[in-house]
């Protein structure tokens, strides 16, 4: 996973989790905590990809017959060495990004961390969400 993905998911969960706080609703907290494991278990998985290189690669497509509007192709013919009768028609330009490699113990570290996190945001969550529920439905019983 992209470290510009994963930068992007944990800043989510992480709004998500201060807008809980706000607004007091543990559906926030919920997906938050889901979140937080679901970027976790793809680091352990696949490990963090960061951007080291970019290469291009420039394609020439060559022609020499104009007909009309549209412009016939002719690789054919075209000649290696530039001549009076080839003309450049299109560049076909590739963009190839190389990728360092990070080291296993470090990613499975951090993604092992994050799903940790996740995990206790959900269960505190969900202890406090049943401990509200309860408070209410021991609040509407009458008192004997």
């Amino acid at each position: 996973m992209e470290i510009i993905t994963i930068s992007i998911f944990l800043g989510f969960a992480l709004i998500l989790f201060a807008l809980s706080t706000m607004v007091k609703d543990f559906l926030f907290v919920f997906i938050s905590g889901i979140t937080f494991v679901l970027v976790g278990l793809s680091i352990f998985t696949t490990g963090v990809d960061i951007k080291s290189g970019i290469e291009e690669q420039i394609l020439f497509e060559y022609g020499n017959n104009f007909s009309g509007y549209h412009w016939d192709y002719d690789t054919g013919t075209a000649p290696d060495s530039p001549q009076l009768e080839a003309y450049i028609f299109h560049q076909d330009i590739t963009t190839n990004y190389t990728y360092s490699t990070q080291d296993p113990i470090t990613t499975h570290g951090l993604g092992i961390i994050i799903v940790w996190l996740g995990l206790y945001i959900v269960l505190v969550s969900w202890d406090m969400y049943k401990k509200e529920k309860e408070e209410s439905f021991l609040g509407d019983k009458p008192e004997v």
